[in-house]
């Protein structure tokens, strides 16, 4: 990898009445007009580490920090 990205996503994924949250490793490309980020994420939340998955999502600034929010599924470099 050459790459080590910058920021953590806050996640919750949730079935029913009950959920995990997790963070997962993001590279913030841009900020949007309306208090939203446009973010590169890393992985899935079912495989959180592997940086040959990105996705390119629209989410609010509160869900991005530079350090993870949940211990869960986060791997370390």
């Amino acid at each position: 990898m050459d790459h080590i990205p910058t920021h953590f996503l806050s996640c919750r994924h949730a079935i029913g009445g009950s959920g995990k949250r997790y963070s997962m490793y993001c590279d913030v490309l841009k900020i949007m007009k309306n208090d939203r980020l446009k973010v590169r994420v890393y992985g899935d939340h079912f495989w959180p580490g592997h940086f040959d998955k990105t996705y390119i999502r629209y989410v609010n600034t509160f869900r991005v920090t530079t350090y993870p929010l949940y211990q869960h599924h986060v791997m370390y470099l």
